[in-house]
């Protein structure tokens, strides 16, 4: 099963919501002057008013976008972007080789040095997906690779916590 961009901004606004997440939101002050026909005036003034705003769908594409740019960015100029729990991301170097081109009659070709994206799993996720795994031990009709496709089902675990604080998840 994969998830779009569109359908994992979505969830990120739900999960907000249910978090009660909200963002600030800023009424400036207004000062409305009325008059009638007889040239009197009264002025009317509209609190200066500090609220909260619930995340829309808009603003956590938004911020999920800027996340990604910065996430390049970083990997672009070296940095390695670390999330605790998580996972980090880098640019790792690959070391210049030699190939045999089949197409040049068999000449060598010298590869320079070069880099590629660099993904590793940190502790939290590396749990979630041995968790998953053996969430289709429990249930083999789920196994990946069926020529059929299981329809999506609302799946209902509990996340529990270690004595050392690491969390887990019970399915139901």
């Amino acid at each position: 099963m994969e998830i779009t961009k569109k359908k994992f901004v979505s969830l990120v606004a739900e999960r907000l919501r249910e978090k009660g997440a909200r963002k600030p939101v800023s009424i400036p002050k207004h000062t409305f002057r009325i008059s009638d026909e007889d040239g009197n005036t009264s002025d009317f003034t509209i609190k200066e008013r500090n609220k909260t705003a619930v995340y829309t769908v808009d603003d956590v594409a938004t911020i999920f976008e800027s996340c990604l740019e910065i996430l390049l960015d970083c990997v672009r100029s070296g940095v390695v972007v670390n999330f605790i729990g998580f996972g980090s991301f880098r640019a790792k170097k690959h070391r210049g080789h030699l190939v045999r081109d089949v197409n040049a009659h068999g000449e060598d070709l010298v590869i320079e040095d070069y880099y590629v994206p660099k993904f590793t799993a940190g502790k939290h996720l590396r749990l979630a997906a041995k968790m998953y795994g053996l969430y289709l031990k429990e249930h083999p009709e789920l196994e990946e690779g069926e020529d059929d496709e299981p329809e999506e089902e609302n799946v209902e675990y509990t996340v529990k916590e270690t004595e050392d604080g690491d969390q887990y998840c019970l399915w139901k």
